[in-house]
């Protein structure tokens, strides 16, 4: 009788919020000249910082099994471009220094610094990449830790909101975003579990359009992983 009443204290609608580090992957970014025949094609990749991660699911715990949806949120540095190729052809060091003359046509490169095939801004970031993902979310409670220790899976599926500011433009598009999740919760109060977890988080690729109809730009996959603790209340 009493397991049964804990079983039944357990059920219920929740509320979850998160916070943490998100670190994320250095994704491509390329910049591609339409304007002539062939395309000119720059691929690179974007440095990233962590950043802080916020977060928030509403859900109904059916016991062992919770099914929710999930907003969350974050924003990551770009410190550098690394020049990766032209047109198919690895960039060396000596190559650098044109191509930044050559994006100096385009746009205001000031205050930046070159080393080796890397591009970064000596005065805050080169550039920022915001995330905002909405996830459906299905998680199992272990049942190996007792009442108080309830580690869990997860797996989630949504879109998120890839947002980038770069070269002094900016544009962001919504992609299809799966994640996946694993922690523990630990009970500190009837009805109020304390939580940590691992999410891995992955974007598809896309087109941006910084309103330039002779340059188009794609940003490859994102791959966060971050690491968070959180409090849940099952209402």
């Amino acid at each position: 009788t009493p397991a049964f009443a804990q079983d039944e204290a357990d059920k219920g609608v929740y509320v979850q919020i998160r916070t943490g580090v998100a670190d994320l992957n250095n994704p491509d970014f390329a910049i591609i000249d339409t304007s002539i025949t062939p395309n000119d094609r720059l691929d690179t990749k974007l440095n990233t910082k962590s950043a802080w991660a916020f977060g928030g699911e509403l859900g109904y715990d059916f016991g062992s099994v919770r099914a929710g949806l999930e907003i969350a949120y974050q924003r990551n540095k770009v410190k550098g471009i690394a020049l990766k190729s032209l047109n198919g052809t690895a960039i060396t060091a000596d190559d650098v220094g044109d191509i930044a003359e050559t994006l100096e046509d385009y746009y205001d490169l000031d205050d930046i610094e070159i080393d080796g095939t890397t591009i970064s801004a000596t005065n805050g970031s080169a550039a920022k990449l915001r995330q905002l993902a909405v996830m459906a979310n299905v998680t199992y409670d272990i049942p190996i830790g007792g009442d108080r220790f309830k580690p869990y899976v997860g797996v989630g599926l949504g879109a998120a909101g890839s947002h980038i500011k770069a070269l002094g433009e900016d544009d962001g598009s919504i992609r299809f975003a799966w994640q996946l999740r694993a922690g523990a919760a630990v009970t500190v109060a009837r009805g109020v579990d304390l939580t940590a977890d691992y999410t891995y988080r992955q974007t598809g690729s896309g087109k941006l359009n910084f309103g330039d109809d002779d340059l188009e730009y794609r940003l490859g996959k994102t791959k966060a992983s971050l690491f968070q603790v959180g409090l849940r209340f099952t209402l």
